[in-house]
Order: C-alpha cells, then structure tokens, then sequence
C-alpha cells in the first residue's frame, strides 16, 4: 500500500479514534473510527474517507503488543498508476 500511497499523494492525514479496547490474557482486539483525507499529486481535489477499523492483537509470552490481523469496511480508492 505505502508505494502506491506515497507515490501518487501531495499529503495524507489520518486521524484515529479509539472507540472500544477489549483485552483476554495474550489477546487482544482494539476498534477504531478512522478519518482520512488524501491530496493526489495530479488532481487538487481532497478525497475524504470515514470508516471502522477493528485491530487483532496478540502478546505471546509478555513480549509486546503485536498486531495479528485487521479488519475494515473503508471504500476501495480508484488509485491510478503511472
């Protein structure tokens, strides 16, 4: 993601609310909302997106937060690629 992020934006900012941390021994689950607003290098248009983003943790044997996996429902950017 982050090549063709950086490679086609002026800027992206994202800004994250915690909404809700729930922690079971090793595991863990964090959900977020999440805003972004992205400049692309060719349009001086802002595109704007606000979506949940739901984090699972895991702390194998007290060696630090680690994320496992994630899950979303943020739309599908049309990113072109030049």
């Amino acid at each position: 993601m982050s090549a063709v992020l950086f490679s086609t934006t002026k800027s992206y900012v994202r800004h994250i609310d915690i909404r809700d941390v729930q922690i079971d021994g090793e595991l863990g689950v964090v959900w977020t909302q999440t805003k972004t607003e992205t400049h692309r290098i060719k349009n001086d248009s802002q595109t704007s997106h606000d979506f949940s983003e739901m984090y699972f943790l895991i702390n194998k044997d007290n060696s630090g937060w680690r994320i496992a996996g994630t899950a979303t429902n943020r739309p599908v950017d049309d990113v072109p690629i030049d």
